[in-house]
């Protein structure tokens, strides 16, 4: 059991208070009234701030020592002492404290005691020197006199050396101002006096951000949260941690899980605005940052936030003035006649008296439209029955008729006859040429079809040619006669 002994004493000298509490149990459980492990029980719960407990167990320590007193040291029942005049005075119970101390002074010497007593004004006026401290250190960090909080926050510690309280307040009060080396130590003999604080655990990742040491500030914003799911502050900070790391979408998360626990965490609100500002969802930034602004209104942060959300808006309607409209106009036709087509593509069905090749809309000229017209249906129709009447016996109808319809080109008879009977001959001829034509061609001309218009100058030499071979004709005929 001394083994066990030996090692929480020294868990307890290196702050390890959960440990040494442990390896305290474990002895108490087959010695249930071992005398060291009862009071070193007492210390870990004057230390870690249960001082109605620790005051208890040393009263029953206490009277089981003046039960037998030569079998304790002086030293041992000094320290006793000592420890129950610590429990009195953060109880606020001065009077008794100074007793103590003053016992225990008087057992073993002591400078420490001395100024304990000292401060408690030798167990006279002041009743509550801890508690009044600590409230007027609180007024003054409110009234923005941070010289004076700290003046009673190191009163408190001449005190009450291992008031966590205290050292948590002032170990802040460091970090706020950038003295970290000061702000580390307080912290941390903090966080060792009560390990399970989440407001400690938080302060120190804080200041761990603080130096740029992102990763530690996460693990004690973690451990926090862990210790008090409902404290919103840890959730807060760890969004801000997580936004530094570049991990977005968990600091999203983070802040709205702060704002679940505490919709006026004005921190929180501005926080995520600017979040969602810079991933560019404006319209609920703006929602955030104005409700940060309506719980604190002036909030430095939130302002200038709102001022770059402004610019950004700002910045995407201007883009959307430039971009081109959804609505798309009307094509402009070409006039007809000048031959300009649309663009490729604007035009998938062509208007009438327009062609249509692969999407375009071409404008077909209209200058020979006149001439063209022969072609038209009603023409066609109109050439079938003409040739129809030319093998009736039409004659001069079937020679107009041919010309037309074939290649133009007149093959004279190769025999001279009277005249009487060439033109029957000639007629029998062009209803056979336009016979062929007419079973040649459809029945019904393509709306698309043109006729192909002879230039006038052939024209002129064909229909000379014909009068040449005409006259031929009639002067073989008259030597014949």
């Amino acid at each position: 059991m001394q083994d066990i002994l030996d090692m929480a004493g020294k868990q307890l000298q290196a702050f390890e208070f959960e440990k040494a509490f442990g390896l305290y149990s474990q002895v108490l459980k087959e010695m249930p009234n071992n005398g060291a492990a009862l009071l070193g029980l007492a210390l870990i719960y004057n230390r870690t701030g249960n001082n109605a407990q620790a005051l208890e167990l040393l009263g029953k320590i206490w009277k089981a020592v003046q039960q037998a007193p030569d079998s304790v040291q002086t030293g041992t029942r000094a320290e006793i002492l000592a420890q129950m005049g610590l429990a009195l005075q953060i109880l606020g119970h001065s009077e008794e404290a100074v007793r103590c101390y003053t016992e225990a002074d008087r057992m073993m010497p002591s400078e420490g005691l001395r100024a304990r007593i000292k401060a408690l004004g030798g167990g006279t006026g002041q009743k509550h020197p801890i508690a009044s401290h600590m409230q007027k250190a609180e007024r003054s960090l409110r009234e923005r006199r941070v010289d004076d909080a700290v003046k009673h926050l190191k009163s408190v510690l001449k005190i009450h050396p291992d008031h966590d309280g205290a050292q948590h307040a002032l170990g802040n009060i460091y970090r706020q101002m950038g003295q970290f080396q000061q702000a580390m130590p307080l912290i941390q003999q903090a966080i060792i006096m009560q390990p399970r604080n989440a407001e400690y655990q938080n302060t120190l990742g804080m200041l761990f951000q603080q130096r740029g040491e992102i990763e530690k500030a996460a693990t004690f914003y973690k451990r926090a949260i862990a210790f008090d799911p409902n404290y919103a502050a840890p959730h807060c900070n760890l969004g801000v941690a997580m936004k530094a790391l570049n991990r977005l979408d968990e600091a999203v998360l983070a802040y709205q899980s702060a704002l679940r626990i505490d919709r006026n965490l004005a921190e929180a609100h501005n926080n995520l605005g600017n979040l969602l500002r810079i991933r560019g969802d404006l319209q609920a930034a703006r929602t955030c940052l104005e409700q940060a602004l309506r719980l604190r209104p002036n909030y430095p942060d939130a302002l200038k936030n709102l001022e770059s959300l402004k610019q950004n808006e700002a910045a995407a309607g201007t883009r959307a003035k430039a971009a081109p409209s959804a609505k798309k106009s009307s094509p402009r036709i070409a006039p007809a006649g000048k031959g300009k087509a649309p663009a490729k593509g604007k035009v998938k069905t062509a208007a009438k008296g327009k062609a249509v090749v692969k999407g375009k809309a071409i404008a077909k000229p209209v200058g020979k439209a006149k001439a063209k017209s022969k072609a038209s249906p009603a023409a066609a129709t109109s050439k079938t029955k003409k040739a129809k009447a030319a093998s009736q016996g039409v004659s001069g109808k079937a020679k107009v008729a041919s010309r037309s319809a074939s290649t133009g080109k007149a093959r004279p008879s190769s025999k001279a006859k009277p005249a009487g009977k060439a033109k029957p001959a000639t007629s029998k001829a062009s209803a056979d040429k336009r016979k062929a034509v007419t079973k040649a061609k459809p029945a019904k001309a393509s709306p698309k079809a043109t006729a192909k218009l002879q230039p006038r100058s052939k024209l002129k030499a064909r229909a000379k040619a014909s009068a040449t071979t005409k006259a031929k004709t009639k002067a073989k005929t008259a030597r014949a006669r």
